[in-house]
């Protein structure tokens, strides 16, 4: 079936009440410690520079909440267009002890940088504080809110529904594994990442979401009205299945245009969703599959216990039968890359990495895709089980298991068995095309010279290697300086630290990557690799 959208429901309504019909209360579930902290520390780990030092804001606002604004911003040392969510932190309505939205802002990040592995989730890319506000910088989401992208196609199809809800229930069942609810799941927070029919969603404002771990309950009205779970309305609590019924609903306007639960005020649309009562009897069902429909019989049922899960229904036909994403982009550049990244010296890895968290989607997004299609168990993580799975899915030998190992032993910082996703877009990353950058060399500078003095000192990097995770002894971060640091100042200057790169420092911390071999491995990269590749920083 192919029709052409046009929504019979208020939207005007909709954003009214999205804006003013409930508010969020800091006494929800809080998320784990050891989530806080990594969110703490992301926050703390810029205290040292200032949104206006980084970035030049635009005049004007491009999105606007209770107590937040979203505004345009280029990023001084690239140039790079992002979007930076600037929220106050006082509310005077509140308690005193709640007055501060500092909570709520380290619970946002945790959440982001707990989901960053989702190709649909938007990327966090720096974070700041002063006594006033607080400073988000996200990816740049240009394409516009997927309803209204979708109004400027002449046509829409089931095929193509299939596709968009696939990405949105695909989050939601990562999500919902990580134990975190977004509770606000709507049209208008869900974004293209730019303009045409090939862009990718991404899933925005976690400003409500929760944690809320299996068994755990939330109990705060928190929703849009036309999207709302029954449940939520009701007294006995909510968990992770109001975002699937509010899928059901954003499913059901995908297929049709119009929504299940309509009305022109919030009382009227309320009293339709707590009964439940839909239909698919109109002419423009007719077309639409049975496999389709049976999906939303089962995500919009009134009793959350009875409603299919979000993993569930990524197993059913209709979702099972949408295009997959393609792992033809898995080769054997992925192998080189890992064997040439173990080898690397660990302050080199350390700055990849710390260089992998400044990309926004874009210029990652063919990584993003075969690292989603190597991560089976879809954990955000890659163990060498799923890596030796994918090589011999394309057909290409894996490496002996003692090899395997190493490989991840050197790779993976944090887990010597697993991979995470920032990890995995480091080790993809041409450290001889990064060096022909001065800018993207600049930048990771600046990440690690958090005083702006223009040197690195034992402290900032120690304190960088805190920041992304990375536990080193006192000795290790003394034998990093030593290695780059050539003119024996004790401290590393912009000269330096290229020279990491660029060849004319230490490259490898061992005599495993002979020239040779890693010219071998450049030429393979870069003949396998389409030009447009996102490996490479060009």
């Amino acid at each position: 079936m192919r029709h052409s959208l046009s929504y019979s429901f208020n939207r005007a309504v909709a954003r009214k009440l999205n804006e003013t019909y409930w508010k969020y209360d800091l006494a929800s579930n809080k998320p784990p410690d050891v989530v806080l902290k990594a969110a703490e520390q992301f926050l703390k780990a810029r205290k040292k520079r200032t949104f206006e030092e980084d970035y030049e804001e635009h005049a004007g606002a491009i999105g606007r909440g209770g107590f937040a604004k979203t505004v345009l911003c280029t990023h001084k040392a690239t140039g790079a267009k992002r979007a930076c969510k600037i929220v106050r932190r006082w509310d005077e309505r509140r308690e005193p002890d709640h007055r501060d939205r500092r909570k709520l802002v380290l619970r946002e990040i945790a959440m982001l940088t707990q989901l960053e592995a989702h190709p649909a989730i938007v990327h966090l890319l720096d974070a700041y504080e002063t006594d006033e506000h607080f400073y988000l910088v996200l990816e740049l989401c240009s394409g516009g809110e997927l309803f209204e992208a979708i109004t400027k196609q002449k046509h829409f199809s089931e095929r193509e529904a299939a596709l968009k809800m696939h990405s949105i229930v695909d989050f939601l069942a990562y999500s919902h594994s990580k134990g975190i609810v977004h509770r606000d799941m709507k049209p208008e927070n869900i974004l293209l990442t730019e303009k045409g029919e090939s862009a990718a969603l991404k899933i925005i404002d976690f400003g409500t979401s929760a944690f809320c771990l299996p068994g755990q309950k939330l109990y705060h009205k928190v929703g849009t009205p036309y999207y709302v779970a029954p449940e939520v309305l009701g007294t006995g609590g909510h968990d992770c299945m109001v975002d699937v019924w509010a899928a059901g609903v954003i499913m059901y306007i995908l297929l049709c245009g119009y929504a299940p639960f309509g009305g022109n005020s919030d009382q009227t649309i309320l009293a339709k969703v707590r009964k439940g009562q839909f239909s698919m009897a109109g002419h423009e069902w007719t077309s639409i599959s049975s496999e389709a429909k049976q999906c939303l019989k089962r995500m919009l049922v009134v009793d959350p216990t009875k409603r299919i899960t979000a993993a569930e229904l990524m197993e059913s036909p209709w979702f099972r039968h949408a295009d997959r994403l393609s792992n033809q982009a898995l080769g054997n550049q992925v192998m080189s890359r890992l064997r040439e990244f173990s080898v690397m010296s660990d302050l080199k890895r350390l700055a990849l990495v710390v260089l992998a968290r400044t990309f926004n989607d874009n210029d990652v997004r063919r990584l993003k895709e075969v690292f989603w299609e190597m991560d089976k168990d879809k954990e955000g993580t890659v163990d060498i089980e799923e890596l030796r799975s994918a090589l011999q899915q394309v057909g290409i030998p894996p490496p002996t298991p003692k090899e395997l190992h190493n490989l991840f032993k050197s790779s993976a910082f944090r887990d010597q068995d697993r991979m995470d996703f920032v990890e995995f877009v480091a080790s993809m990353l041409d450290s001889a095309q990064v060096a022909r950058h001065v800018d993207i060399m600049q930048k990771t500078f600046a990440h690690f010279d958090t005083d702006n003095d223009g040197f690195i000192t034992q402290e900032e990097l120690s304190s960088m290697a805190k920041e992304k995770g990375f536990e080193y002894g006192a000795s290790a971060v003394s034998s990093m300086m030593l290695e780059v640091d050539l003119n024996s100042d004790g401290r590393i200057d912009f000269q330096e630290f290229q020279s990491l790169f660029s060849g004319q420092g230490p490259a490898s911390k061992s005599s495993i990557s002979s020239p040779s071999s890693s010219l071998k491995q450049f030429v393979t990269i870069r003949t396998s690799l389409p030009r447009q590749s996102t490996a490479s920083v060009e």
